[in-house]
């Protein structure tokens, strides 16, 4: 369970998967360093949340092609488009645990950590 603290220090990974895994974005980003990078799905609604999170930058897709995973950051304003052309429900994300339905989706999405750094005292 990740949802809890955690024996890490905060700012200690350079990268965090959230593949099928849950909110990982919302629990253990603290974990992510300056600039680190998140990948994740939207199984669980994680991607989804991790758009709407201020300090999360989103900076590309991973589309998958067979065993072919390709890395672009092509015309990436056309995805989290809701099919009705409204906003992210965060709450009905959160309530659900699912990923909300989008015009174009990715296996995966890359979101970088622009947040600033958690100091320990």
């Amino acid at each position: 369970d990740f949802s809890g603290d955690l024996p890490l220090e905060p700012d200690s990974f350079d990268i965090l998967f959230s593949l099928y895994s849950g909110f990982v974005s919302l629990y253990c980003r603290k974990y992510l360093r300056k600039n680190g990078i998140l990948l994740a799905n939207n199984s669980h609604g994680d991607a989804s949340l991790a758009f709407l999170d201020q300090d999360l930058e989103f900076i590309g897709v991973v589309n998958r092609n067979g065993q072919d995973f390709i890395v672009s950051t092509d015309d990436l304003n056309e995805y989290f488009i809701k099919r009705d052309g409204s906003p992210i429900d965060q709450r009905k994300v959160l309530d659900t645990m699912k990923g909300e339905k989008f015009t174009r989706t990715g296996y995966a999405y890359l979101f970088r950590n622009v947040a600033r750094e958690i100091q320990n005292n």
